[in-house]
């Protein structure tokens, strides 16, 4: 995050692009393999994306908790701001454990391990041929989306056209990028001197509205999982998002006690919600 305070104002702006939200730059030959081999379980299979048209998938990894026959639901993992794919395996295999779920990790273009520049477009033309390939090689079966964090705004986004996902699970989720700086503002200056700090969004960050992607969703289950001692993405921002869901009856609010941002898989009640939000996908009523 960059500040400027011009002279004749006095007045703070502060500035944000991809690149700040983006996982640290691996050394070019370090490769995803290296990672992969420092993650071994014997029950889990981890291995990188295959190769897909048009994209490159370096970085991403997919995560299988059960024998690939066995697997009944895909899932799309949007990982939080600054977060490597490599670096999720762990929470992931924790709190989908014994789930016959396929978990496809991505590593946001430009960032960790993945070649290119930041870019929302990048983002979203890796996950659409994700999803294609998914359901080429295997139709029939259902795939969410599961974002965390700023993760939640690009899968709230892949939840439109209608009809893309089968169901969506929002972590710690993101109403706007602007409502998420402009609440640290508040908590790390004063509500009284907000009016004085401006704040400026580059690289598309200010389109992304989870909350006008979900009302143009189609009417899928959605689980939103809220930390009740969240301070970075307050529970207004969860319950504006369920608000938004145009069936209100598919989706699940749900506030997880203790939990701070991010933590609400790391405890029982919230990968409780999640197995049970699930179940219904895995045994084939959605």
């Amino acid at each position: 995050m960059s500040a400027t305070c011009p002279s004749w104002a006095g007045v703070y702006t502060l500035r944000w692009d991809l690149a700040q939200v983006c996982a640290d730059r691996a050394p070019p030959a370090e490769a995803v393999t290296s990672h992969l081999a420092r993650f071994e379980r014997p029950a889990w299979s981890v291995r990188p994306w295959p190769k897909l048209a048009g994209v490159n998938g370096r970085g991403s990894v997919v995560i299988e908790t059960q024998p690939a026959q066995a697997v009944r639901l895909s899932l799309l993992y949007f990982p939080g701001g600054r977060a490597r794919a490599v670096d999720q395996l762990e929470r992931l295999a924790e709190a989908y454990q014994g789930l016959p779920v396929s978990i496809w990790v991505i590593e946001y273009p430009g960032c960790g391990l993945a070649p290119g520049l930041p870019s929302l477009a990048a983002n979203h033309a890796l996950a659409q041929a994700a999803l294609r390939h998914i359901r080429q090689q295997h139709p029939g079966r259902p795939v969410l989306a599961h974002g965390l964090s700023f993760g939640s705004l690009l899968a709230a986004e892949l939840a439109t056209p209608a009809g893309a996902l089968d169901g969506l699970i929002l972590e710690s989720a993101i109403t706007r990028f602007e409502d998420l700086l402009r609440g640290q503002v508040r908590r790390k200056v004063s509500r009284w001197l907000d009016w004085a700090v401006g704040i400026e969004l580059q690289d598309g960050l200010a389109a992304l509205d989870a909350r006008q992607a979900l009302m143009k969703a189609a009417c899928k289950p959605v689980l939103i999982l809220q930390g009740e001692s969240d301070t970075l993405t307050p529970q207004r921002f969860a319950q504006e998002l369920r608000e938004a869901v145009p069936c209100s009856p598919q989706a699940q609010l749900v506030l997880v006690p203790a939990a701070e941002h991010a933590q609400t898989l790391e405890l029982q009640a919230g990968r409780q919600a999640l197995k049970q939000f699930l179940s219904p996908f895995l045994s084939g009523r959605p």
